[in-house]
């Protein structure tokens, strides 16, 4: 029997390239699990926790709108807080503006055209008319499932729950009240002021975007209208407005209105991070002490200000003095180089996965290790019981050229290192070092290699099979029944002859080869293979 392959110069066969595996570390493997329906409730909570409420309606909001039929329609109305006026989108029945004497075919033709076309239409809204109806069951028992005990315990027990009752809308102002720790049997002056509070001490947080907080100012401004019911009376700022008419109880209403939401914009102004803004609200002061009056008047120009403003100096430079920090701390800790002290030199081969083989740390690899440029001998993975015993063989090895010596020094590390741990080296040369070393968490191998390709041993991973050129790294050989055929860079070639390498599968010998290959993917079907790339 013979087996052919393509080979790509060192001895590939069959299936091409090698099986070679190695193992992705945790955090590669891991992925953020999503949040789902289960993670959104609503609880009982502070004036502090407003952004909290925000936070699940939005989510339940954009819930409803992926899931439910139509979802759209019952979205929006929850989003703007007021239920659909469904006549609205109750369709009309067009009427032909051609002549109904003089052109009464057509005129027929196209009013008849309308007529069907209006049936359709109200078939379509009626459907549509029904879908919302349910949805809107459907979102108060979604909104009520998602409360918790407390929370629906607070709602039932409320004056007005009848009214809340199958009502999405009154159901999520109620949620809003006591989520932000307004109770109904509170000291009112408690509750207000507890609103009043907490928007005047909102912040806007360090690394949170303008977006965030705006939606925060504004759940914040929604709690301090329910709790007072209304806009704040700044009756003196109220008179300087143009307009104002003591006589006109509408107009007086108007400017009052007009002064609240300029104040709730000063606030909102006011309390926006100072690294980023600073420049902006110290300029704006400076503006009206000249007498211009730049302040925004609501919170819908001030946004527009403050997203049109390029952040201050000072932000950069805090951004750039953190990221500088991280750095150095990053650096500081990879630039740790491991002390070549006694505990260093005990160290095992198998203690080195996962660290950089120059100065023994994690984070990062030997090739982009900040002291990577050190002779390798000084390298930590150097140091370890290993590698300084394959030195030890080498360097006995190097100093005895016959053969026999270096069969001679083979067997004596072998038995030497047999007798004194569980380490055992399974090939051994004048010109190189390959070992096999068996603890608890399985076989590593370590390797040394100098300039002669046929006394050098290669873990290649694009190899299929296990071939050899030296004779005298494999115990014996013998002819057998099978042949291996390869087409190499070299030329093609066959062989018969096979070698035994003790703790390892039977290498293929072929005396013509250019070096001798251990293939990874047959290696990992036994062991288990760590590398440093």
């Amino acid at each position: 029997m013979t087996t052919q392959g393509r080979g790509r110069g060192r001895g590939s066969y069959s299936s091409g390239r090698g099986r070679g595996r190695f193992n992705r570390t945790r955090s590669q493997q891991k992925t953020e699990s999503r949040k789902t329906l289960q993670d959104y409730t609503y609880y009982i909570g502070s004036a502090k926790q407003a952004s909290d409420y925000n936070t699940v309606t939005k989510y339940l909001i954009n819930y409803v709108r992926k899931t439910y039929t139509n979802g759209d329609d019952i979205a929006n109305a929850l989003d703007e807080g007021t239920p659909v006026d469904i006549n609205d989108w109750k369709p009309t029945l067009s009427i032909s503006a051609k002549d109904q004497v003089k052109e009464k075919q057509e005129y027929e033709a196209e009013t008849e055209e309308y007529k069907i076309l209006y049936k359709a239409e109200v078939d379509s809204w009626i459907r549509r008319k029904d879908t919302y109806r349910s949805n809107v069951g459907r979102a108060y028992a979604l909104l009520y499932e998602r409360c918790n005990k407390a929370m629906q315990s607070k709602l039932q027990s409320r004056k007005d729950f009848d009214t809340i009752k199958g009502n999405p809308f009154k159901l999520l102002e109620a949620i809003k009240e006591h989520s932000v720790s307004y109770q109904e049997n509170k000291y009112p002056m408690t509750s207000i002021t507890d609103a009043i509070r907490n928007i005047v001490n909102l912040r806007q947080k360090e690394d949170e975007s303008l977006i965030d907080y705006t939606r925060r100012f504004k759940v914040a401004r929604d709690v301090l209208k329910s709790q007072i019911g209304g806009p704040l009376i700044l009756a003196p700022v109220a008179k300087n407005i143009s307009g104002y008419d003591p006589k006109d109880p509408d107009k007086v209403r108007e400017c009052e209105e007009e002064a609240y939401q300029q104040w709730l914009s000063y606030v909102y102004v006011s309390n926006t991070d100072k690294a980023k803004y600073g420049t902006l609200i110290s300029g704006l002061s400076s503006q009206f002490a000249l007498g211009q009056d730049q302040y925004p008047k609501t919170i819908v120009s001030a946004t527009n200000v403050l997203s049109n403003h390029r952040f201050d100096s000072a932000y950069t430079d805090r951004e750039k003095k953190r990221k500088a920090n991280r750095d150095k701390q990053k650096l500081e800790h990879d630039e740790q180089v491991l002390e070549p002290d006694e505990e260093q030199r005990e160290a095992a081969f198998a203690q080195f996965e996962g660290k950089c083989w120059c100065c023994g740390k994690q984070g990062h690899r030997s090739p982009k290790c900040p002291q990577k440029n050190k002779p390798k001998s000084e390298w930590a993975i150097n140091n370890t019981k290993e590698m300084q015993h394959a030195q030890q063989i080498i360097e006995g090895t190097e100093s005895d050229q016959a053969n026999d010596a270096r069969s001679t020094a083979a067997s004596s590390t072998t038995a030497t290192t047999q007798a004194s741990s569980s380490e055992r080296p399974f090939w051994a040369g004048g010109a190189g070092f390959f070992q096999l070393t068996q603890g608890v968490n399985g076989g590593q191998v370590s390797y040394l290699q100098f300039e002669d390709l046929r006394d050098m041993l290669l873990l290649d991973s694009a190899s299929s099979a296990h071939v050899f050129c030296n004779k005298r790294m494999v115990d014996k050989t013998w002819e057998t029944d099978t042949s291996l055929s390869l087409a190499t860079n070299g030329g093609p070639f066959e062989t018969s002859t096979k070698g035994r390498v003790p703790q390892c599968d039977d290498v293929w010998l072929n005396e013509k080869s250019m070096t001798n290959i251990f293939s990874l993917a047959l290696l990992t079907d036994k062991f288990r293979v760590t590398f440093d790339s």
